[in-house]
């Protein structure tokens, strides 16, 4: 922008300083021209850019966890008859949990009535929220001379970024407190508890007659069945440990995140499938308090990723353990999710119900690469 109005200011001159030197019409002619010409381009723009827009578009919104990219989506739409000669805007792009920010400037044109898409990527090796925003709209005209800003509302879009190792934690079995039975039963799953019915359906070959309802079954003149609940835990607790910044440099960080967050989405996705009200807590040291998330279905999941991800991570250790043992109370079932390469509790301080996780540890509990 900067070296069209000084390539224009020159080329005026220039036809400026021939007219009065030479009394050349000519040169007169053609100051007058490019002058003209250059309002009306700005005029025309200025025009236009009342009905443009420049958003952040969630369809086009994505992450490929093959090839660790999160890719956003820009969309330009120019509501007016009149084209748009340049379109400019910043784009800013930046991980929640961290203070840096990648700036990319983009430039484009917009023809009339045009809707137009600016696919904008980079690497995500690791689990991350990312956000992107959309600042400094503006329009120019044809010869790069004018600039209209564009005032609207700031377009933002955050991306999930899933981890990129992979946990199993199907063979962590749970340590329980020796609580009476509990009365809380799945809404989602079929179980073999008799004093509570589950769903009736018709009979088929193979079930056993013992669950045939009589009373049902004579009233229509057919066989029916009854399935039976299954009765789950009345308190699960997940405990994640926020202190991942002891000791390490900000790629060390992002790797303990990763492998935390993985091992996380391995123990929801167990527990949500078993139909497993759960409540997670981890300690946020931006708000100084211990945070609270309760998890029935995969989308409580995805908001509690947001949450912690979003989180400056603090190199005090065990933080998120240290709040949470001051609590009252105690659940039927207990994980605590951490990476001993930052910190691990001392084992005097752990209860007896509790199942810990170590991220860092395979399944044989040898430290992983």
């Amino acid at each position: 922008m900067t070296k069209n109005r000084i390539f224009y200011a020159i080329l005026v001159l220039c036809l400026f300083l021939f007219y009065v030197y030479c009394n050349s019409y000519i040169a007169l002619y053609l100051l007058q021209l490019v002058i003209a010409a250059t309002a009306a381009s700005g005029v025309l723009a200025f025009a236009a850019s009342r009905e443009l827009t420049v958003d952040v578009s969630r369809s086009g919104s994505a992450f490929d966890p093959v090839k660790r990219r999160a890719e956003f989506c820009a969309v330009i739409k120019n509501g007016s008859s009149l084209p748009i000669p340049i379109v400019g805007f910043t784009a800013e792009i930046r991980d929640a949990s961290e203070s840096g920010v990648i700036r990319r400037k983009f430039r484009t044109s917009a023809a009339a009535s045009d809707r137009r898409r600016i696919y904008i990527s980079l690497d995500a090796p690791y689990a991350a929220l990312i956000e992107a925003t959309i600042k400094k709209i503006c329009v120019c005209d044809g010869f790069g001379v004018f600039s209209f800003p564009i005032k609207q509302k700031e377009a933002q879009l955050r991306l999930l970024v899933t981890p990129s190792s992979q946990s199993n934690v199907e063979s962590y079995k749970p340590t329980r407190r020796h609580i009476p039975d509990s009365d809380v039963y799945s809404d989602t799953q079929k179980g073999d508890d008799r004093s509570q019915v589950f769903e009736l359906r018709d009979y088929r070959e193979g079930d056993d007659l013992r669950n045939v309802h009589w009373g049902l079954s004579s009233k229509h003149d057919t066989l029916i069945v009854k399935e039976f609940s299954k009765p789950i835990e009345e308190s699960c607790m997940v405990l994640i440990e926020s202190s991942l910044g002891v000791g390490g440099d900000p790629e060390t960080i992002k790797r303990r995140t990763d492998r935390v967050m993985s091992a996380f989405i391995a123990l929801m996705s167990q527990l949500v499938t078993e139909g497993q009200p759960t409540e997670v807590y981890f300690y946020s040291p931006v708000s100084e308090r211990l945070c609270v998330f309760d998890v029935r279905k995969y989308e409580d999941t995805a908001a509690v990723m947001k949450a912690f991800l979003s989180e400056k991570l603090p190199c005090k250790p065990l933080l998120s353990f240290e709040a949470f043992t001051k609590l009252k109370g105690g659940a039927q079932s207990f994980y605590y999710i951490y990476d001993s390469t930052a910190a691990s509790p001392e084992k005097g301080e752990l209860h007896d119900n509790i199942t810990l996780i170590d991220s860092a540890s395979d399944m044989n509990g040898k430290p992983s690469a």
